[in-house]
């Protein structure tokens, strides 16, 4: 996936490679890395379109957004993976990275259609 995530995105990740260790210290998982998406995009989610419900977790009621409207003018042609800045767990990827993503045959990997407006 990285590799992919390379081609289509270089300039908007960041890999950061981790030793991910268990309780006694002993490697837990081998040939993790994590992959920061740094690219964040102002107003690209219509957050008044988007389908959302109210989550309390530990005395705090957050957001859940369920379905997302991207704004498909505010985001540059060349862009295909960013972090909406009103939805910042959540990673938007392009439908041309989207396909490649598929024929690479990743397992593990699930991607939601989003509502383009």
């Amino acid at each position: 996936m990285l590799g992919v995530l390379r081609d289509f995105a270089r300039c908007d990740i960041q890999p950061i490679e981790v030793a991910i260790r268990d309780a006694a210290g002993r490697p837990a998982l081998r040939g993790y890395t994590f992959v920061n998406v740094l690219r964040l995009l102002e107003g690209a989610v219509h957050v008044e379109m988007a389908l959302t419900h109210a989550r309390t977790l530990m005395g705090s009621t957050n957001t859940c957004f369920m379905e997302h409207h991207v704004r498909s003018a505010l985001v540059p042609s060349h862009v295909h993976l960013f972090r909406p800045s009103e939805v910042r767990a959540t990673l938007v990827v392009s439908g041309e990275l989207a396909a490649a993503l598929h024929s690479a045959k990743l397992t593990g990997l699930s991607l939601t259609p989003c509502a383009v407006i």
